[in-house]
């Protein structure tokens, strides 16, 4: 049997945009227009809670949102313990049921602790919209060598991810002698063997670009946002290559922001 607890809930007042006597125990969002609670219009919204007042059959009725804790919301399939859940959007008179994400992760809004069958009530705790939508890592980016190729490792990719933004910094101004220091960074494309530039030109020159020490430096991306997209076994790295001797060699880091779908 569903329940909450309503004495370790946080709900907040409010005013409905719509009819929403069939919508209790349902996501609901607040507009951003008009600041009232309505169903979702599409299952890329982030709900703001779960509506837990009973007749609401007009707009600019007086509604109570549990926005934190434990509560129930009625289900739009199956769901087991331990499910993460979004708000469902069949049409405009049918959305706000909890329905597994899926692929949409950075929607995710709930935590199943007891499940049930459609259309029955399983008990949730709700959780901060967005949960494990955006990540980030950072590499270290040692001295490359003199007159070859150094390989640098970033991140091994074990769900499908999309790359968001990628800077470096170096402790040092690097110096070749009458020579390049040449930094590219790529995606390994496990399933093709693909090596796919990550920038949007090849070939950032790290003596031109790096003017200061410890400043950090942003990559453009390339414009092909497919390539961007990466699966379970692929990977990111980089190189950097000398043509000549080094004067000051490189000494800083990779980080990489990306979103997981």
């Amino acid at each position: 049997m569903a329940y909450q607890y309503a004495e370790g809930n946080i709900a907040i007042g409010g005013k409905s945009f719509e009819d929403l006597s069939a919508n209790q125990n349902r996501f609901v969002v607040r507009d951003a227009t008009s600041g009232k609670y309505r169903r979702p219009d599409s299952a890329t919204e982030h709900p703001a809670g779960v509506l837990i007042t009973d007749g609401v059959d007009a707009a600019n009725l007086g509604v109570d949102i549990v926005i934190s804790g434990i509560v129930k919301v009625v289900a739009g399939e199956t769901l087991v313990t331990n499910d993460i859940v979004c708000a469902e959007y069949v049409s405009a008179t049918d959305a706000g049921k909890a329905v597994k994400i899926g692929s949409n992760i950075r929607y995710a809004r709930g935590i199943v602790h007891e499940g049930c069958d459609e259309d029955y009530l399983a008990t949730i705790e709700l959780l901060r919209y967005g949960v494990h939508a955006a990540n980030a890592i950072s590499a270290p980016m040692g001295a490359a060598t003199a007159s070859a190729t150094t390989t640098y490792p970033i991140l091994a990719v074990n769900r499908a991810i999309t790359i968001t933004s990628i800077s470096f910094m170096s402790a040092l101004v690097p110096v070749s002698a009458s020579g390049t220091l040449l930094l590219n960074i790529y995606a390994h494309v496990d399933v093709t063997s693909a090596e796919n530039l990550l920038q949007s030109a090849a070939n950032i020159d790290l003596e031109t670009i790096i003017a200061d020490a410890h400043e950090t430096y942003n990559v453009t991306l390339t414009a092909t946002t497919a390539n961007l997209t990466l699966a379970a076994g692929d990977s990111v790295y980089a190189t950097i290559t000398s043509n000549n001797t080094i004067g000051t060699n490189v000494n800083g880091t990779f980080y990489v922001e990306y979103e997981i779908l």
